[in-house]
């Protein structure tokens, strides 16, 4: 049961978290800061908005 608690307090934690993530992605008032690290998340994005624009024009 307190392993059950914790669990659930820590995602409630991390929900909160992304969900402040995905307000600020989704209302973006500046642009993105790409660092190094982020280089394959950023191809990734890159190529599902491709995607998606190319099923648009399907």
């Amino acid at each position: 049961e307190k392993m059950n608690a914790g669990a659930k307090m820590a995602f409630l934690e991390d929900k909160v978290i992304l969900e402040a993530v995905q307000k600020g992605m989704d209302e973006m008032a500046t642009p993105n800061i790409d660092l190094g690290l982020d280089a394959g998340a950023k191809l990734f994005r890159l190529k599902l908005q491709r995607l998606i624009d190319e099923e648009k024009t399907a």
